[in-house]
């Protein structure tokens, strides 16, 4: 594992900690890991990286299917390790917020659509094993 991959999963700890205790994550977090994916990974699969996740998810934000905090978290992961591997782990983080969100909704006795998740959580512990190698 090298040094952009521990900034990485040490950013994205941080934030899923943020969510579950505060509900947002804070900008400045996000932004000082654009600012350093972007040190680390100054290439176009970078930018691309960057860029797709807001051109895909926008909708879902204007609809309130998705924070603003959780598009710019997925940018922020895109830096580090490109479309590719956004597409990669997007099966896994959505397979771990759907399973949140069920046992959340099924707690609270909330509708499951209208429940609301830290989706931080699922994206930290869907990258977690791609950068290990797992996936």
């Amino acid at each position: 594992m090298i040094i952009k991959d521990l900034v990485l999963l040490t950013v994205l700890f941080i934030a899923a900690c943020q969510d579950i205790a505060e509900n947002k994550v804070k900008n400045v977090l996000i932004i000082s890991g654009i600012i350093s994916g972007f040190i680390f990974c100054h290439t176009l699969t970078a930018l691309i990286g960057f860029i797709i996740p807001f051109i895909v998810l926008y909708p879902f934000f204007l609809t309130r299917q998705i924070g603003a905090a959780d598009i710019k978290l997925l940018m922020m992961t895109g830096i580090y390790i490109g479309s590719r591997g956004l597409g990669i782990c997007i099966l896994p983080t959505a397979v771990i917020a759907l399973t949140m969100g069920i046992c959340i909704a099924a707690y609270s006795n909330e509708p499951v659509l209208k429940t609301k998740i830290p989706f931080a959580v699922p994206i930290f512990l869907g990258i977690v094993p791609y950068i290990g190698g797992i996936i």
